[in-house]
């Protein structure tokens, strides 16, 4: 069961990537069917983030991805630090934008005072494959190994 869920968050952040066209498809208020979306965006990565916090019990932290390290960190600080890019700078100033602004046309919006929302939700894509792709090495890696070993129970 524990190395199941280590590829939870990856199962669920892939999962929403093919839910969202859905929303705008069969949602007819543009505005909610984008708070819905960016709802998830900003869910997935806590749950990632609480499931995989320092002194988890859902995680052996002898496993080797915690001490193998690679470019100065170890994997799991790595799918730390990639989700955290995503979360801080895409997900809660969108996510948070779009409700504080409710009224206005998100089109409207500079993120940063330097880029417009279209740019903004570009590079928020690139940021959350970053994201995903990190995640999905942490659980790789960590079922991989886990698999060679016998279990105690």
């Amino acid at each position: 069961m524990r190395n199941k869920l280590n590829l939870l968050p990856l199962i669920e952040a892939l999962i929403w990537i093919a839910l969202v066209p859905l929303f705008f498809k069969f949602i007819p208020e543009r505005k909610i069917a984008a708070t819905i979306a960016g709802f998830g965006f900003f869910m997935i990565p806590l749950f990632f983030l609480f499931t995989h916090m320092p002194k988890s019990p859902l995680l052996n932290f002898e496993h080797e991805v915690f001490h193998k390290k690679y470019l100065g960190l170890n994997l799991h600080k790595w799918s730390i630090l990639l989700t955290l890019q995503f979360w801080i700078l895409f997900a809660v100033p969108i996510f948070f934008s779009r409700l504080i602004y409710w009224s206005e046309d998100f089109q409207s919006f500079r993120f940063f005072g330097i880029f417009s929302a279209d740019e903004w939700h570009h590079l928020s894509s690139k940021s959350y494959m970053v994201m995903v792709i990190g995640m999905g090495l942490f659980g790789y890696f960590y079922n991989k190994t886990n698999a060679k070993r016998p279990s105690l129970h």
